[in-house]
């Protein structure tokens, strides 16, 4: 004879609703881990599978969460198994009433890549403007200071290839 499967904790009425809705990747948990309910984002980014959370660091936000109660967040690289990008995301943990959890996590690839090329930007173009002001300055020098005139043609060769 079979047994009753116990019955599944309720998820709050509307959750469903919102998670639909959300840009964010959110998840109803019950306090010892299993997802209630999903939105679609956390499906595709492969947050969730079988009924579980897939990231090992997201589950331990979860299991801090549901043993204090406070609300826990972190940023995150996450890697998958099979790809050669790193995602970072902002993980968010929550109660939600007494008997649920609720887990948002944000997708900030996007912004952290385009901070990284502006860092790159700003480098390479630091490095490029350094000789040219080699050049300005030490011509600034000799009208200050003044040049030898047996030497002028040689300062005006290595100016002229300088620039």
């Amino acid at each position: 004879r079979a047994v009753d499967p116990a019955p599944e904790p309720e998820v709050p009425k509307g959750v469903g609703d919102v998670l639909a809705v959300l840009r964010s990747s959110g998840v109803v948990l019950d306090h010892e881990g299993r997802v209630l309910s999903s939105s679609p984002a956390a499906v595709t980014y492969g947050l969730v599978r079988h009924g579980r959370l897939v990231e090992p660091a997201i589950q331990a936000m979860v299991d801090k969460v549901a043993r204090h109660g406070v609300i826990e967040e972190q940023e995150l690289d996450l890697r998958r198994p099979g790809m050669s990008t790193t995602t970072y995301v902002s993980a968010r943990v929550a109660p939600l009433g007494a008997r649920h959890l609720l887990l948002l996590v944000d997708d900030q690839s996007q912004g952290r890549r385009v901070e990284e090329t502006r860092r790159d930007f700003v480098a390479n173009v630091s490095h490029e403007l350094k000789t040219p002001i080699a050049t300005i300055q030490t011509v600034a020098d000799v009208a200050l200071v003044g040049y030898p005139s047996a030497g002028k043609s040689s300062l005006i060769a290595a100016m002229s290839a300088a620039v």
